[in-house]
């Protein structure tokens, strides 16, 4: 009995699934949450892995299928995937109140207290050329105008950069820019707030969006 209780210990090793080890909680709930261990018999891996293919690839299919439903007809059009007009009222309202509820969550959840970290001067790192090295000249900056429409006065602003300048407080800040791109940098910001533009020139009562 001794021995074959010793040869079964390390087949009940084999048999165990999944091991995890509990990350340390955090102290806030908007802190990030750090990755969690988790040890998986390769036979068990290999099984999950080829579900997970099948599983993917159907969802993938399905997501195509319900997300091109809901896109705009005008977008469809443009991307020649369909010819004429075709009613699709009800989908861009269901698009439109999805992005609502998403808007309100992100408003209920701001708080002025989590602004976003600044730094020094001595912080500050190389800020990307996206002007393939050529950067433009700063003779351009007095031709430059701001045209704003959709005002409450029913008129149609153009302001120069002197304008701005005369009219609004700069502000200045020492901030991390994330780029899609995949890069980032430290550096110092100066320009308008956009409340300060809005208060000043209140966009009509019905407007819902701003278009840049």
């Amino acid at each position: 009995m001794g021995l074959q209780d010793e040869r079964a210990a390390p087949k009940a090793d084999n048999i165990s699934s999944t091991e995890s080890v509990s990350p340390p909680r955090p102290t806030s709930f908007f802190e990030e949450r750090p990755p969690q261990v988790m040890e998986v018999a390769p036979q068990l891996l290999r099984q999950w892995t080829r579900r997970d293919v099948l599983v993917f690839g159907m969802g993938a299919i399905a997501a195509v299928a319900g997300g091109g439903s809901l896109v705009p007809e005008s977008t469809l059009e443009r991307l020649g995937i369909i010819h004429g007009k075709q009613s699709w009222a009800k989908k861009e309202w269901l698009l439109n109140r999805a992005l609502r509820i998403d808007d309100d969550v992100a408003e209920a959840l701001y708080s002025g207290n989590r602004l976003v970290p600044t730094y020094t001067k001595s912080e500050i790192t190389p800020l990307k050329n996206n002007y393939n090295g050529v950067t433009p000249h700063p003779s351009y900056i007095p031709e430059w105008r701001l045209t704003l429409d959709g005002l409450a006065s029913g008129l149609s602003v153009s302001l120069s950069i002197s304008n701005l300048l005369a009219s609004f407080r700069v502000h200045e800040q020492i901030t991390r820019l994330v780029c899609v791109e995949g890069w980032s940098a430290i550096a110092s910001w100066a320009g308008l707030r956009f409340d300060d533009l809005l208060c000043a020139y209140p966009p009509m009562s019905q407007a819902k969006w701003a278009r840049l």
